[in-house]
C-alpha cells in the first residue's frame, strides 16, 4: 500500500513517498481505504469527485472550484489517486518520488510565505462576539445536569493525555511513566473523591443512564466539583472481563 506523508503540521518543509513493499495476501479482503469508497460508488451509480489534499471541499466550493471527476468505468490505480489529492500543490508528487527516504524541500518554489494584508481589509478579531454571548448565556441558563438526572449527580468530561495521541501509542508501557500506571484514570476532585469514601488508586465503576465502565479514580485538585475526567481512545470490548491496571 502506497503512502504520502505531506508538509502538514512539521516544522520543516518535509515529504516523503513510500511504495507499496508487499501485495494483499491471495484471497484476502484486504483494500485501500479510497477503494472501499469507489466500489461502493459505482454500486450506486455515482460518479466520486476529489478535491486536492489538505484543502477542504467547502472551501473549493467557495472558490467556485470544481472537483477533480474520478472515470467510474476504468478503476484508477492508488498512485493516479494520489497524483489528484496532490494536484497543484508547490511540490509536484513526482519530484516527491525522486527522494525515497524522504527530505526538506527548501527554495524559492516551497517556502510558504505570508503575503501583506489587503489594503482594502479592515477585518479584526472580534472579542466577545454578540451571536457567541448569546449561546453562552442560553447553556448556562440550563438547568445543571446533576439537577436534572438526581441519580446521576456527576458530570463526565473528556481530557487528553500527554503520554499519547487519541489511541496511538498507549500500549507502550514506557510511555505511561509519569501518570498514575499505564491505564486510563478516572480523575475527581479530591474532596468528591473523599466524600465517596475512596482514595487515589480505587476500583470504581461509573454508571450512566447507558451503560457501565470500570476505572481507576484518581485525585486532581484542578477539576471542579461533581466532574469525573477521562481520556477517550482507551478499553477494550465489552465482553472483555480484563484488568485493566494489567491492560493499560
Amino acid at each position: 500500500m502506497e503512502s504520502y506523508v505531506p508538509f502538514a503540521g512539521l516544522s520543516e518543509p518535509f515529504g516523503m513517498y513510500a511504495p507499496a513493499f508487499m501485495r494483499p495476501p491471495a484471497g484476502s479482503d484486504v483494500i485501500e481505504e479510497w477503494e472501499f469508497f469507489y466500489a461502493l460508488a459505482k454500486r450506486m451509480d455515482l460518479v466520486l469527485g476529489l478535491y486536492p489534499a489538505p484543502v477542504s471541499a467547502l472551501a473549493m466550493e467557495r472558490e467556485a472550484k470544481s472537483p477533480v471527476m474520478i472515470d467510474m468505468s476504468i478503476k484508477p490505480s492508488s498512485d493516479e489517486i494520489w497524483e489528484l489529492l496532490c494536484e497543484g500543490s508547490r511540490i509536484p508528487l513526482g519530484r516527491v518520488k525522486q527522494h525515497p527516504e524522504g527530505a526538506i524541500f527548501r527554495g524559492e518554489d516551497s517556502d510558504g510565505v505570508v503575503a501583506p494584508k489587503d489594503e482594502n481589509c479592515r477585518a479584526l478579531l472580534e472579542i466577545g462576539n454578540d451571536e457567541v454571548l448569546r449561546e453562552l448565556a442560553t447553556i448556562r441558563a440550563r438547568t445543571p445536569i446533576a439537577v436534572r438526572y438526581n441519580d446521576y449527580p456527576y458530570l463526565l468530561i473528556s481530557r487528553r493525555s500527554s503520554k499519547a495521541f487519541n489511541s496511538t501509542a498507549r500500549e507502550f508501557y514506557k510511555m505511561g511513566r509519569g501518570q498514575p500506571g499505564n491505564y486510563n484514570p478516572a480523575f475527581m476532585h479530591p474532596e468528591d473523591v473523599s466524600a465517596l469514601g475512596l482514595v487515589s488508586g480505587n476500583m470504581i465503576e461509573i454508571t450512566s443512564r447507558h451503560a457501565h465502565i470500570f476505572a481507576v479514580v484518581e485525585a486532581d485538585e484542578t477539576l471542579r466539583r461533581g466532574l469525573v475526567s477521562m481520556t477517550h481512545a482507551y478499553g477494550g470490548l465489552p465482553s472483555e472481563n480484563q484488568d485493566i491496571r494489567k491492560k493499560w
